[in-house]
């Protein structure tokens, strides 16, 4: 968190199992025409942290890493209410808010809600021993109302929640973060625009998250059961994608994964398609390329070996399906991608790539 933003980070304050950090924060600042963009990382009492921070006119983006021995309690000191879009990508987080010691929200790995927090403060708790991953996106009301109609549900609920000064969620359950939420995080994250470009690009994949969220919160609204699914042959669904996710670098036969899983080929087919609104190989497939974005923009594993390891027995086949899934060859990541954007000093990227 950083002072250009209007948030004072007081420190990390060891006590004995639990490392206390206290903000108090001003989301979007008194200029909303600026723009304010700020990378960190520090080590201290056991923490080990890196974070990306983007704030403008009305949006602020915060993206963490967080390793730890102990627990984590964060204090934020809210001056004003926002609208919090979270994605839990690799926590245990407690959110408390006022003086109520009880969570008011509970998120586990892979889930997302939007959250409607008022102007007291909230404390975020995160379980020790365990490395998090967490992205979220705070709103202004006045901007998250101007996406939608004033007589929709969402709004109403919001605005009389804003009133009354208590906190709402969403959905009334976390709904969990699919591979084209994953693609539209990791797209923010590294977005190499600058100024005013940067800003549009930033708001356009927002406004883009929550219509996924909404779509997504629909579905499940209007199919609280899967059409024609039981529950059971529902959880076997769950299970192949697991072991499809699990094992990336091999293809299975329907034949093969139907028996593992205790269905049929005809009922894996369609219940697939159902629950996942794709089939199992197209499934594959976005995962496979997802999988394979993530690993070469880390920098540190070449085209040959992510081929071999996402099950190309070709690196040539590799290439010609990324080409056709992003647009562009995986070679060229590097032009479209900033390498390292949490750890990596932007000068000395610059250098390396004789840009300067």
């Amino acid at each position: 968190m950083t002072q250009k933003g209007g948030i004072k980070n007081i420190g990390l304050r060891g006590i004995k199992e639990t490392t206390s950090i206290h903000y108090n924060p001003d989301f979007f600042g008194k200029e909303k025409d600026k723009i304010v963009e700020e990378r960190d990382c520090y080590q201290k009492e056991g923490v080990d942290a890196c974070s990306y921070e983007f704030i403008s006119a009305g949006i602020h983006i915060w993206y963490g890493k967080v390793n730890s021995r102990k627990k984590i309690k964060s204090r934020f000191d809210v001056i004003s209410p926002h609208i919090h879009m979270l994605f839990s990508i690799r926590a245990d987080c407690l959110y408390s808010v006022g003086s109520s010691n009880d969570p008011s929200f509970i998120f586990s790995d892979q889930e997302h809600n939007i959250l409607l927090l008022p102007n007291r403060p909230v404390s975020i708790e995160l379980k020790p021993n365990k490395a998090s991953e967490t992205f979220s996106i705070n709103l202004t009301p006045e901007l998250f109302f101007s996406y939608f109609p004033a007589t929709t549900a969402l709004c109403n609920e919001f605005r009389e929640s804003l009133e009354q000064r208590v906190p709402v969620q969403f959905s009334h359950q976390n709904l969990p973060i699919t591979p084209r939420i994953n693609a539209l995080l990791y797209d923010i994250l590294h977005c190499s625009l600058s100024g005013y470009s940067k800003r549009l690009y930033m708001e356009a994949k927002v406004i883009e998250l929550l219509a996924v969220q909404l779509d997504q919160y629909e579905q499940l609204r209007l199919d609280p059961v899967y059409p024609g699914v039981k529950k059971e042959e529902a959880e076997k669904m769950h299970q192949v994608q697991r072991i499809i996710e699990n094992n990336p670098d091999k293809t299975f036969s329907l034949k093969e994964l139907s028996r593992q899983v205790g269905t049929n080929e005809y009922n894996l087919k369609k219940h697939f398609k159902v629950v996942f609104g794709n089939t199992v190989f197209g499934y594959l497939q976005t995962f496979r390329m997802e999988k394979a974005k993530a690993m070469l923009a880390e920098g540190n594993t070449k085209i040959a070996e992510v081929s071999r390891l996402l099950g190309y027995k070709h690196a040539t086949h590799f290439t010609t399906a990324f080409k056709k899934y992003f647009g562009f060859l995986p070679n060229k990541m590097r032009a479209f991608l900033l390498l390292d954007l949490l750890e990596m000093d932007l000068t000395v990227w610059c250098e390396s790539m004789q840009v300067c």
